[in-house]
């Protein structure tokens, strides 16, 4: 109820952070239940991380410090899972444990934004990471509230907007074309399994003879027609007249509204026709769609690299590097020759 939920957002607000701006549990539920949504998410995540990232930097050292952090944390088998969860959900959380402490060894663990909440100062710094691990916001225990440290969480924000704490990420602002999609699909497929054969119009008496039958004669008549999938022929009597009504096309019904949803929805995950399999893009426009798909994957790239960064600094400022020595620089994509 309304009352129910103002509660939960004064626990939420007094003893974890900011309140989440969407309930995580249904983008989340329709990425696993919609396969066209799902394939959208993999399809961005693929293009982004499949060209990989190399450090650059004239310091041999520091690309040898930063690649050996890499490989020991296996930093590139989880960034996957972390990079959708920010799609999906619009915030995503890494967290690199020992990173404060030089002489501890480093782990990586993805952790569900369903769980974090983030407290932040006046100035809209973020002061720290709460994870809750209780089972109900209605009365929060302070023993299932865990504290993480900013230093050791990578945060990434999907679509925000404004200074908004946490992003929106992309299935949430396209839940009503997706749910109009799914209506349409629905109802063409119900119509299809009911009108799948030319439904049958017989009528029964002669009413200028004043034959009228007994409405248990039309209801035995109307069971044995539904039941006619194996009876090719049929035999009736001089008061018995049958018609095959004529519905046209009912798939060119729908196709029309699947199409236009469709492109709403590749509109709302910017991920060009071409790339979902649509065969009927001129090419000058797919090119056009291919170009800029392109650019909004390099902004990606971009926001992962500003996370990456802040960790990789720290990594090299706990192998004696100073703030003025640190210089190297993400690049995406396969190295050169050189």
């Amino acid at each position: 109820t309304e009352e129910e939920q103002k509660v939960i957002s004064k626990q939420i607000s007094s003893k974890l952070g900011e309140e989440h701006p969407l309930d995580y549990t249904v983008t989340e539920g329709v990425t696993k239940k919609f396969g066209l949504v799902n394939a959208y998410i993999s399809k961005i995540s693929d293009f982004v991380l499949s060209p990989d990232f190399f450090i650059e930097s004239d310091d041999e050292e520091q690309v040898k410090i930063i690649d050996a952090f890499c490989n020991k944390t296996k930093l590139r088998s989880y960034q996957k899972s972390w990079f959708e969860e920010g799609l999906i959900k619009g915030a995503a959380y890494m967290e690199i444990a020992g990173l404060l402490d030089p002489a501890s060894e480093n782990e990586i663990k993805n952790i569900s934004s369903d769980s974090i909440f983030i407290v932040r100062d006046e100035y809209g710094k973020i002061k720290t990471f709460n994870q809750f691990l209780g089972n109900s916001y209605s009365v929060i225990n302070e023993t299932k509230i865990i504290p993480l440290k900013p230093e050791e969480i990578a945060y990434l924000k999907v679509n925000a907007i404004g200074n908004c704490t946490y992003g929106y990420g992309l299935v949430y602002s396209a839940l009503c074309t997706i749910n109009n999609f799914l209506l349409a699909d629905k109802s063409i497929h119900r119509l299809m399994k009911r009108k799948a054969n030319s439904p049958i119009h017989a009528v029964l008496g002669d009413k200028e003879k004043e034959d009228y039958p007994e409405q248990a004669d039309i209801d035995a008549f109307g069971e044995k027609l539904t039941f006619m999938n194996e009876m090719t022929e049929w035999v009736t009597g001089p008061n018995c007249e049958m018609k095959v009504l004529d519905f046209g096309n009912i798939s060119d019904k729908f196709a029309g509204i699947l199409d236009h949803d469709y492109k709403l929805l590749s509109y709302s995950f910017q991920v060009p026709e071409t790339i979902m399999g649509a065969g009927n893009v001129p090419e000058g426009l797919a090119n056009v769609q291919m170009d800029g798909f392109n650019r909004r994957i390099k902004a990606y790239q971009s926001d992962i690299s500003n996370v990456y960064v802040k960790i990789f600094d720290k990594v090299l400022l706990n192998n004696g590097y100073s703030e003025e020595e640190i210089d190297y620089k993400i690049t995406w994509g396969q190295p050169n020759e050189e």
